[in-house]
């Protein structure tokens, strides 16, 4: 499987490989997804709060992103990608001020910069459709999940270990390590990843999907989103909540869960590689049905072994499915508007991020277990709408 893997690798072209790179290299650093709402319940802050603060910082960054769209809609990604860094680098600043100093408001403008920088994500699938050869665009998303996903299963449980044994200030403090990681990789990706020059990115909303789009793309946009409502109802507020109510050590155990997710993406990826694309069908229903199981299980289980066990069945659902519905959504896209296509979808995916986290967080004080009951629901739909897409891109692509 090594060598099959290497020769997949120089197959690749060399902007897809340097970028596969930078992404292993920016991996460890996003465990600051799961120290920040930790440290925000452990501050004083509740569920219910913590949801409306990442609700109203999405909807403000909303509206910002929507106001700079039309400056960045024509964009090199590399630049992007960079100035994501950057304005990520300087949120974790202002979160420590605001944790250190029991903040709220600060908290919550921290938050507010955080999503501004997500809201420009869209630049990764827009590199992506340009990097990965279209003929081989799924071996090149098995690639892409199996290296950074190898990353993490090796550094989250070290990062959890090391923050969890440290005081509650300490940890705060620790912050701001992860901002001046996040400030270099900014720089770095200037460096490392190759420009592929200006391409429209739909930063500002893409406008919409418009007339004269395939009855087949709508009904993958769909799933997408509805998959993306699933995630948004379990955002890591509520899963690190559920963690602090069965977990003796809430911390490492997120970090040994986020590891266990990791480990089937490595071997599934590599094993995957084998498999001929007439599997891509059943290995994406399958994958989604594995992440709904994932959800349910996770919506009444009180025994943290359990919950750990769900990190293997959910992400190794996510190594089946990715690859080959990615690979669906761009071949249903026109060439000629990709940027106006996935820019819609990030747009509509903000709108989620707006209302998701706020939610999942009333929801989570309810019970912790509610938001992922409700997901799980949401993720079952999602495979029922997107079936008779993939098994047609899957007969075209072998037939």
């Amino acid at each position: 499987m090594l060598k099959l893997l290497i020769n997949e690798w120089k197959s690749l072209p060399k902007a897809a490989r340097r970028y596969i790179i930078y992404m292993t290299l920016t991996t460890p650093p996003l465990f600051i997804w799961i120290l920040v709402p930790y440290l925000m319940l452990r501050v004083g802050i509740s569920v219910a709060e913590a949801g409306a603060i990442i609700s109203l910082a999405s909807a403000c960054a909303a509206g910002i992103n929507y106001l700079i769209g039309r400056y960045l809609d024509y964009a090199d990604p590399v630049k992007v990608m960079a100035l994501i860094c950057f304005i990520e680098g300087t949120s974790y600043m202002i979160y420590y001020e605001g944790f250190l100093m029991r903040l709220v408001a600060l908290v919550v403008t921290a938050a507010v910069i955080e999503r501004l920088a997500r809201g420009l994500y869209v630049v990764y699938p827009v590199y992506e459709y340009d990097a990965y050869p279209e003929d081989r665009r799924e071996k090149a998303f098995m690639i892409h999940n199996l290296i950074p996903f190898a990353s993490q299963l090796i550094t989250y449980p070290l990062i959890g270990l090391l923050i969890s044994s440290l005081s509650l200030k300490d940890q705060i403090s620790s912050v701001i390590a992860f901002s001046i990681t996040s400030f270099a990789l900014g720089a770095l990706a200037l460096v490392i990843v190759p420009s592929i020059g200006r391409r429209k990115l739909g930063v500002g909303g893409g406008g919409g999907l418009g007339r004269g789009v395939p009855k087949g793309l709508v009904r993958v946009v769909l799933a997408l989103l509805l998959l993306g409502l699933g995630t948004e109802l379990t955002p890591t507020i509520a899963l690190t909540y559920l963690f602090m109510n069965i977990a003796r050590n809430p911390l490492l155990s997120m970090a040994l869960y986020e590891a266990l997710a990791s480990l089937p993406v490595v071997v599934a990826s590599l094993y995957m590689l084998r498999l001929s694309p007439r599997k891509g069908y059943l290995l994406v229903i399958t994958g989604m049905s594995l992440i709904a199981i994932g959800d349910l299980i996770l919506g009444f289980t009180e025994l943290v072994l359990i919950a750990l066990g769900v990190a293997l069945i959910e992400s190794l659902g996510y190594a089946l499915m990715d690859p080959y519905l990615m690979d669906t959504l761009f071949a249903n896209i026109p060439k000629e508007r990709r940027g106006e296509v996935l820019g819609a979808i990030s747009g509509i995916r903000r709108l989620l991020c707006i209302a998701g986290p706020a939610v999942a967080g009333f929801l989570a004080s309810i019970n912790p277990h509610i938001p992922f009951i409700v997901a799980s629901a949401t993720v079952f739909i999602a495979t029922a709408v997107v079936s008779s897409e993939v098994r047609a891109r899957v007969e075209a692509k072998v037939g």
